[in-house]
């Protein structure tokens, strides 16, 4: 099967554009979230601000409400 354009409509039949769609949640499969939640902890501990706000963003653009990223977001702002 032809993976559709970011663009197109999802074929799940959602309505949605596919990078709104399954795209978001490929990606969040991709991404290893407890993991990468783990290294943004590490550096917003560290005092590295930017770089966690970076992570944190990146966890949320695949998990949309995770509440954890959310939160410590929240904490950075």
């Amino acid at each position: 099967m032809k993976t559709p354009g970011r663009n197109t409509p999802c074929p799940c039949g959602s309505g949605k554009k596919y990078k709104q769609c399954c795209s978001a949640r490929e990606e969040a499969q991709a991404l290893n979230v407890p993991q990468t939640l783990q290294a943004a902890l590490a550096h917003h501990q560290a005092g590295r601000l930017l770089q966690a706000e970076e992570i944190y963003q990146q966890i949320l653009q695949a998990e949309p409400n995770h509440p954890e990223a959310l939160h410590l977001l929240g904490m950075l702002a």
